[in-house]
């Protein structure tokens, strides 16, 4: 586990987080340059993963990640095809 703020990329943009939580843990998606590239790919997911609840934003703080996206889908398809 870790927070938003201890994996932050570093460059020269300004980077945008896609998070999902589902069964009150969250996951990071991926990092964008832009929220309109943030933004296309929350809704992707939702439309894969409808159950999650997505978000963006560029403030790394110390929001604690439980996992990535391939954690994501394995729990989601854990929980959903019971």
């Amino acid at each position: 586990m870790s927070t938003l703020r201890e994996i932050k990329p570093t460059g020269l943009y300004t980077p945008v987080h896609v998070t999902v939580e589902f069964l009150g843990k969250r996951f990071l998606i991926s990092h964008c340059s832009d929220f309109w590239s943030a933004e296309r790919i929350a809704l992707d997911f939702q439309k894969a993963f409808p159950l999650g609840v997505y978000f963006t934003g560029d403030v790394y703080n110390s929001t604690c990640i439980d996992g990535k996206a391939k954690d994501f889908r394995k729990l989601y398809k854990g929980e959903t095809t019971q």
